[in-house]
């Protein structure tokens, strides 16, 4: 019950931080990060993403998508009155680079920052944010810990997580091939093949 309801407030969770500046971080009305915010001052939204390297080409399209989305709202007078912009890092996919992001974008006051590639990222940049008065919408990363054992509450996801598309692969294998009683897998060496291929067994 906590996933899905979880689920649909991330997609609500970034309107409710627009109307309320004062928690999701802007810029003043001479657009300097870290000023307190006044009526119809600019807001900045984070964007941490791959935008570099073997994972290029997945952080470069959510970027995209996220600065069409901006340019719509902005055309269409802005969110609450207040136009947007997006200040995008570069996490290269490393956890290092991703917590120095988070750290940038905390400083300049930015505190509504999406992104995330693996969830190696997300699980080093969330708590980060979280106790850092902000809010992270993780755009791609699918770990259940964050959701479990090591839940963050300022952190929602609009990915499924591995446990749920993990599951929904074995149901498929249970119901439509099973006379096969032995699968083998083929994933990462890291925490989403680890996960997925532990959900489905």
């Amino acid at each position: 019950m906590r996933l899905r309801s979880r689920r649909a407030a991330a997609a609500a969770v970034g309107v409710v931080c627009l109307g309320t500046l004062a928690a999701c971080g802007s810029t003043s009305s001479s657009g300097a990060a870290g000023s307190s915010s006044a009526s119809g001052s600019p807001v900045t939204l984070g964007a941490i993403e791959t935008i570099s390297g073997p994972f290029a080409q997945i952080g470069n399209s959510k970027v995209a998508g996220m600065k069409v989305a901006i340019n719509e709202i902005n055309k269409a007078g802005g969110a609450d009155g207040h136009k947007l912009s997006l200040s995008v890092k570069d996490e290269q996919a490393s956890t290092n680079a991703t917590v120095q992001d988070v750290r940038e974008l905390l400083g300049a006051n930015v505190k509504l920052i999406m992104g995330g590639t693996t969830d190696s990222d997300c699980l080093a940049a969330a708590p980060l944010v979280n106790s850092g008065g902000g809010v992270m919408i993780g755009t791609s990363c699918q770990t259940n810990l964050l959701e479990t054992t090591k839940f963050v509450p300022a952190f929602f996801e609009v990915a499924p997580t591995n446990y749920m598309l993990s599951m929904a692969t074995a149901q498929l294998a249970a119901s439509q091939y099973s006379n096969i009683k032995t699968w083998d897998g083929v994933g990462p060496d890291y925490e989403f093949g680890h996960e997925v291929w532990a959900s489905f067994k």
